[in-house]
Formats: C-alpha cells, structure tokens, sequence
C-alpha cells in the first residue's frame, strides 16, 4: 500500500505488480508519502528488489508491537 498522505488516498499492489519503478514514479509524480505492507515477507522473498530499494532508499518507521510481516516506510526521506 503506498499511501498519498495529504489527502489519505493510496494505491494498492499485490506482491507480484509492485516494483522499484513503481514505488519511484508514484513517489515523485503522485507525492506518494508512505509505503505499508502487511506481508513483508513473501515481498522479499518474491520482489527482493523492492525489498533492497526500499530498505536502501527510505526510512523505515518502528511499529512497536506490530508482528513481524508489517513494515512501514517514509518514501519522503527517500536519497
């Protein structure tokens, strides 16, 4: 989920039409703020890709208590 935070709006991606292009166009041409995932995972495991742009390229933002698949990360601190 890459969520547009001014105005609470997003878009949707299952594991397999995701991709660093993607992530990268939405944030610079959409404003796309945030990247939210439920299934960390099995996008690692399947986009390891997206897993390494996202990792490299954002800041991630602790989830205290939330399990182990759910990751988000701050697309605007993206280098």
């Amino acid at each position: 989920m890459l969520l547009y935070y001014a105005h609470r709006q997003g878009w949707s991606f299952d594991v397999h039409s995701i991709s660093p292009a993607v992530i990268e166009a939405l944030r610079t041409r959409q404003h796309a703020a945030y990247f939210a995932t439920t299934t960390w995972h099995q996008l690692a495991d399947n986009q390891p890709e997206v897993a390494q742009y996202l990792t490299a390229r954002a800041k991630e933002i602790p989830l205290e208590g939330a399990p182990s698949t759910v990751r988000l990360f701050d697309l605007r601190t993206a280098r």
